[in-house]
């Protein structure tokens, strides 16, 4: 019976540190004001000035809570979903590809600049901010991005517990979709 107990409470831990993976379309409803595409086009027009400012840990903050709260074993940065030293790590891996794609030296500026802000047909707890890249007023290329700098439909947001978060639909796998990028 000992042995089940135990089985039964680590699976219990296993599965409480692994996180939900829920929808938030699907979630209860939350406290807060109904979701707007003014305050989602505020929240992202203030993480876009924190990414174009290169103020990492202001735009950190712009990540859902849930991909970034700590999973058990709590003391262990292997096993978190983006730590703020991953974050930073991956944004400067991630600018310094862009960079290189554009055929621009390592310190020249990028900027990201807001074309499009709207929400998913019939969910209005999902939005999507469409971005363009720029250098010196050029623009990097004709698609549209994320704040990755990958062609994207554009950057996905989420409304949970009355605020806007920007979350990839597959947050749950870690600091950005396991690539070389956190956001």
């Amino acid at each position: 019976m000992s042995r089940l107990s135990l089985l039964l409470g680590a699976l219990t831990l296993l599965l409480a540190a692994c996180g939900t993976g829920e929808d938030p379309t699907l979630l209860p409803e939350q406290t807060g004001p109904a979701p707007s595409l003014e305050a989602l086009r505020s929240r992202a027009t203030d993480a876009t000035l924190a990414l174009n400012e290169d103020r990492w840990l202001d735009f950190y903050e712009f990540k859902s809570p849930r991909s970034v709260r700590p999973r058990l074993p709590y003391g262990l940065p292997a096993v978190q979903l983006c730590t703020q030293e991953q974050f930073i790590f991956d944004t400067g891996t991630r600018l310094a590809k862009i960079r290189a794609l554009a055929g621009l030296y390592r310190d020249e500026k990028l900027t990201w600049e807001i074309v499009d802000v709207t929400t998913k047909e019939d969910r209005d707890r999902i939005g999507v901010v469409r971005l363009d890249i720029f250098h010196q007023g050029e623009l990097v290329t004709n698609e549209f991005h994320d704040y990755r700098g990958e062609v994207e439909e554009g950057e996905r947001w989420v409304y949970i517990d009355g605020e806007w978060w920007i979350e990839p639909e597959n947050w749950d796998e870690g600091c950005h979709e396991n690539t070389l990028f956190g956001l």
